[in-house]
């Protein structure tokens, strides 16, 4: 993580931002119930509206920023919210998505994710052994950071990596699948911890009124898969295992 974190952007937050799970506003009190369920972590939450503006997240409840450890920031949306639940989802789905698992999707550039996973299988991957050979003393960005994995990794990690490779030699990836699936977990890791399925959606489809939420939901996928899974019985199990319960609204 941390050959891989020189290559990403430094976030300049206000360190006086950051939020304290013992605070006593409205997003430190979600931040603390999603920390009790989840556990010590070293992802910090800082509410900086400004800096979040500035990484393109200002319509963003809370803004995943790649990097070692990785950082959220609430932005403006965030900002002034007395709504718990809205903000417990959007603080614990941005907290799934900060794994190292799936930070390089969910918090980097699409073109800065794809440069590094190419460079990582020009470095690793043995269907890529000739391009190797001929991108030695190649400038392209990608050939560069390829030779820069393959001389700073250790050796053991190295083989590691390429056997996994060739282990998985024939099966396919997709880049897009696997970003639609961590956005469908997230989600649902999200309303697990904000136990109330109408502020999650609103979070996701940044609707307010009951009509415009309903025509948002219509509209939009993850919205919908996110309401299939409310109605099933794995969200009941899940807020069960957290010691929670469901319960209809009258």
């Amino acid at each position: 993580s941390a050959l891989f974190a020189s290559h990403f952007r430094k976030v300049d937050v206000d360190a006086n931002a950051r939020v304290s799970p013992m605070g006593d506003t409205a997003l430190a009190r979600s931040w603390g119930e999603v920390l009790k369920h989840v556990g010590q972590t070293k992802v910090a939450l800082f509410e900086d509206p400004s800096a979040a503006t500035s990484l393109g997240g200002e319509d963003e409840f809370v803004h995943l920023c790649c990097q070692n450890p990785p950082v959220l920031v609430a932005g403006q949306a965030a900002s002034g919210i007395e709504d718990e639940a809205m903000l417990r989802f959007a603080v614990a789905r941005a907290l799934y998505l900060a794994r190292p698992e799936s930070i390089l999707v969910a918090g980097l550039e699409t073109e800065r994710f794809t440069e590094i996973l190419d460079a990582t299988l020009l470095a690793f991957h043995p269907r890529h052994a000739k391009r190797k050979s001929s991108a030695r003393g190649s400038d392209s960005p990608t050939a560069k950071l390829a030779q820069e994995f393959s001389r700073k990794l250790p050796i053991r990690v190295s083989r590691q990596i390429g056997s996994a490779f060739k282990d998985a030699a024939d099966e396919s990836f997709d880049t897009r699948a696997y970003r639609s699936h961590l956005e469908r977990v997230g989600n649902r890791v999200g309303l697990a911890m904000a136990g109330d399925l109408e502020p999650a959606l609103r979070v996701i489809t940044g609707n307010g009124t009951p009509a415009e939420l309903s025509d948002a939901i219509a509209s939009s996928e993850q919205a919908r898969e996110l309401v299939a899974f409310a109605l099933s019985d794995v969200y009941v199990e899940v807020r069960r295992s957290m010691g929670l319960r469901v319960v209809a609204k009258s």
